[in-house]
Order: structure tokens, then C-alpha cells, then sequence
């Protein structure tokens, strides 16, 4: 997925959401632009149900949220035991 956004400086951007076709995948990035940029990734995964007739439970839901400082053209991976989100900001 990519986006264009502008950022002025000592601002934040609209916070951009992401979101799968299946619904196992949903959150949130946001950029903020002050003496450095700022990239702030807040997700969550819910991996489909698998059928099992012995167990009835929920499926668990697993977050993700982390914000570090970034600079143009980087890629940056944001880490989860079950997921990952990579990241890369480019200047236009």
C-alpha cells in the first residue's frame, strides 16, 4: 500500500488507516514531522478461526504498536512475534 501525503513542519499528519479484505489485519500510521520525522505504526491481527470442534474459543488478537524516529528513504520494520509491518517514507 502506498500513499501521498503532505507534512508540514511541527505538524502531524493525518493519521492513515489500513485495513485488509478479510478483516485479519487493522490499524493505523501516522506521521509527525518536527526536528525529525516520527512514524508511529498501531495495528492489530486476528488470525481466521480454525475449525476445530474440540475448542470453541475466540481467536486471539495480537497488537502491535511502536513509534520511532525515521529518516527519508529507510526501510524500517516494525516487529510482532505473529506479524510485521515494513515501512519506507520518501520526500516527493
Amino acid at each position: 500500500m502506498a500513499w501521498v501525503q503532505n507534512i508540514d513542519s511541527d505538524t502531524e499528519g493525518t493519521p492513515v488507516k489500513i485495513k485488509d479484505a478479510n478483516n485479519l489485519l487493522n490499524g493505523w500510521i501516522s506521521l509527525r514531522r518536527g526536528q525529525s520525522l516520527q512514524l508511529t505504526a498501531d495495528f492489530e491481527f486476528t488470525p481466521a478461526a480454525v475449525s476445530d470442534f474440540s475448542t470453541s474459543a475466540p481467536a486471539s488478537a495480537f497488537r502491535l504498536k511502536e513509534s520511532r524516529g525515521i529518516k527519508f528513504n529507510e526501510i524500517h520494520y516494525f516487529d510482532h512475534p505473529k506479524f510485521g509491518v515494513i515501512a519506507k517514507v520518501s520526500p516527493l
